[in-house]
Order: C-alpha cells, then structure tokens, then sequence
C-alpha cells in the first residue's frame, strides 16, 4: 500500500528526548521523511512493520465509535505517541473536525501483540499538550508568547511522557538538568525527587476485550467530588470484585475514587459515574476527569478506595 503524509504541530521527540517513529493512520500517496530532522506527527502514515498496530487501533476506534454517545469518533483522525522509557506502550489521541474527542492506551503484551488497556473521551485528553502548555504558561516557566510547536521543539526544555498506570500517569518537564512534574490529566504539580518507578503489576497486563456485542453500561450525571468528602471521616467501602462494586454504585447515589498517589504526593478524588461491561471482559469503571475515563477496575482499586 503507498502511503501519504500530512504535516502537524507535534514531534516524536516528546517520549524519549531524541527522534522516536510515531504512527497513525494509512492513506494514499508515498512519503519523503528526513530520518536526520524530528518526523512530523501524522495522521495518515503508519510503517510497513507496525501495520498490526493500525490495524487493531482501527479495529478498537470502529468498536466504540458503534456505542451510543460515541459518534464524533467515526470520522475522527488518530495520531500515535509512544509513551515514556520502560512502557513500551502508546498513546492514540483522537480527533474530528480540529478538536480533541478522545484517547486510548495501547500496551505491547507478552507474546509480542498489541492490548488495550484504557481509553476515554472529551475534549482535554490524557497527555494534552495544550494542557501543558497552559500549566507552563500560567506558572511562568515558558513565555506566553512560546507556542506549542515551539515548546516541543525546544532544545532547552525536554518533555517526556511517564505512564506508570492509569490513575498514575505524569509529564517529566526538564530544564537545565532539572526536573519537575505535572499531572497528565490536570496538570497539577506533583513534588517529586525523581520519576517512578515504572513496573508491571504481578498479574501483567488488564487488556480490555470489545466486541461486536454492545457492552452493558450503567452510568450517570457527573458530580462534584469535593461537595462531600467522606474519606476525611469515613471508611473506604469494602469491594474486592465486580460484584460488590456494582451494589454499591446502585445502592449510592454518589461514588467516590480517592487515590493518594506517588507516595502521598498528589491526593485525587475521583466522581465515578458508571461501569462498563464489555462481553467477557474486565470490567471499566467510569470516572470523570477532564471528560470520561473509563479504567479497567482491578486498576482502580488496586491504586485507590472508594467511598459512598
């Protein structure tokens, strides 16, 4: 198949601070890309060798744009970013008539395959550059008049993305040897004196299955989390499996995700406002956070406790 470019704003030094290939989709026309300058993000050109990825990012993209609520990603475009040292995973970033309308987390498996393991959607996804771009902006570190093209191609500022799981996931911003970081959602400082650790949990991977069949969700308006805060004086509920999570999101009318992450460092709650159960699949808990998460809940609870 020949294949086409299209230029954007974004270049794959993000990951790792030197060139890194990213991939997206296939389309006509054959292209020329200087190997000794940073490539350009594209969202039409994908290497002959990673062509399993495209096509189950195609796959997974057709799956969920089938769902009610889901229709802005039937025409969306899709672009890949590979995330941080040590991950060997991406991260596909969606979008539809120049805006933001989703991502999905992809991880390479054991057997050298490709596995879903998050995705949502919204305008302000994970690892938004112009959420970090306006983080940097309003604190100061980088000019107002520094555009996004600039900041990611600056020789002085390095930008990686560090993905540890889904609720713990981080840009590493280094200036002149130092380093500072930011959620990758929020973009709320988080004190760290190094990057963590990244390691997979014991059990491996929590892959995502879709299928054909339309998955059974329950879900339900968002809410403030801070309105109430009931992990200040209560206990977390006691939920171990699907079973129990699904009483307690019926029997409540509002449930709460509280994470103390990175060693106490960046305190997180969380509106769950459903689940998903795709056919023979781990379940997702729904959560929102700059638009809807949906997380595969073996992640959640592992990584926070919930509160009614």
């Amino acid at each position: 198949m020949a294949l086409g470019i299209s230029v954007s704003l974004l270049t794959a030094q993000l990951a790792f601070g030197q060139v890194n290939r990213i991939y997206a989709q296939s389309a006509p026309n054959n292209p020329t890309i200087n190997r000794d300058q940073p490539p350009v993000v594209t969202d039409q050109v994908i290497p002959v060798d990673q062509s399993e990825l495209h096509d189950k990012i195609t796959d997974w993209k057709k799956r969920l744009a089938s769902q009610p609520g889901w229709e802005s990603w039937k025409q969306a475009s899709w672009s890949v970013y590979p995330l941080g040292p040590g991950t060997h995973g991406w991260i596909v970033e969606l979008t539809s008539n120049d805006q933001k309308v989703g991502y999905m987390i992809v991880s390479g498996d054991m057997q050298g395959g490709y596995v879903l393991t998050e995705y949502g959607k919204g305008p302000n996804p994970l690892f938004s550059l112009e959420t970090l771009h306006r983080v940097l902006t309003d604190r100061e570190i980088i000019a107002a008049t520094l555009s996004i093209n600039e900041l990611v191609h600056s020789t002085s500022i390095k930008i990686n993305r560090i993905y540890v799981n889904a609720l713990q996931a981080l840009w590493e911003i280094v200036i002149n040897g130092h380093k500072t970081y930011y959620d990758a959602v929020t973009g709320a400082l988080v004190e760290l004196d190094k990057a963590p650790t990244l390691s997979l949990p014991e059990q491996g991977l929590t892959p995502i299955g879709l299928t054909d069949k339309l998955p059974k969700v329950d879900q339900r308006a968002p809410f403030d989390p801070y309105e109430r805060m009931p992990w200040l004086t209560g206990k977390p509920l006691t939920i171990s499996n699907f079973v129990n999570f699904e009483n307690a999101f019926q029997s409540s009318s509002e449930l709460r995700l509280v994470c103390e992450l990175f060693n106490g460092q960046l305190s997180m709650p969380l509106p769950v406002i459903g689940y998903v159960q795709w056919d023979q699949s781990e379940p997702l808990i729904i959560v929102d956070q700059e638009g809807e998460r949906y997380i595969p809940l073996t992640t959640a609870l592992q990584t926070g406790k919930l509160y009614s």
